[in-house]
């Protein structure tokens, strides 16, 4: 009996030990991951928009967006970050649009699908085919839509193409209460 305290303890001892560490760690990155991903999502935003001069975040009923405005302070377009649950995670997609809410261009930032067929919603074919289109028409094809779903990756698609639909329709909302 003795020697299964003495395991207990050694063993609760190593957990105590690993667990301070992980949260050290944590601690210690957390800052510079937070800071990486701003990166990341203020690069994607000029890609998407390189006219623009400056991006002014706005936030109105809890959705968040930025305006594109040029050297002059016109509005270029908008863009946010639409996220949606798919098959093995989060998915974040970072998306342009004109002042019409016409998509100008989508990128994957963030997604953790099946390498080979969930991830093939990064590929430049695939984003293409949002090009131009208004919220009525971000549908997968067998909706009457024109976004042709990925053969073994329908949750990915699905994921991505309700996550713009949504969140267009949020700015659409959230611009026009700006206005008033």
């Amino acid at each position: 009996m003795n020697s299964y305290v003495k395991f207990f303890l050694v063993l609760f001892l190593v957990v105590a030990i690993s667990c301070g560490l992980l949260a050290l760690v944590n601690r210690q990155t957390h800052p510079i991951i937070k800071q990486n991903k701003a990166l990341t999502q203020e690069k994607a935003r000029r890609d998407m928009i390189p006219s623009a001069d400056d991006f002014t975040k706005v936030t109105v009923n809890d959705f968040e967006y930025y305006k594109a405005l040029d050297v002059n302070k016109n509005l270029l377009g908008y863009t946010f970050l639409a996220k949606q649950k798919g098959y093995s995670g989060l998915i974040e997609v970072m998306v342009a649009v004109n002042t019409s809410f016409e998509i100008i261009r989508i990128m994957v930032i963030t997604q953790t699908e099946t390498p080979g067929l969930g991830t093939q919603v990064t590929l430049p074919k695939f984003a293409d085919m949002f090009i131009g289109l208004v919220k009525s028409e971000i549908k997968i094809d067998r909706e009457g839509g024109k976004i042709v779903n990925i053969t073994g990756a329908t949750i990915s698609t699905n994921a991505v193409t309700k996550a713009i639909a949504n969140d267009l329709q949020r700015l659409e909302k959230a611009a026009q209460e700006e206005d008033k």
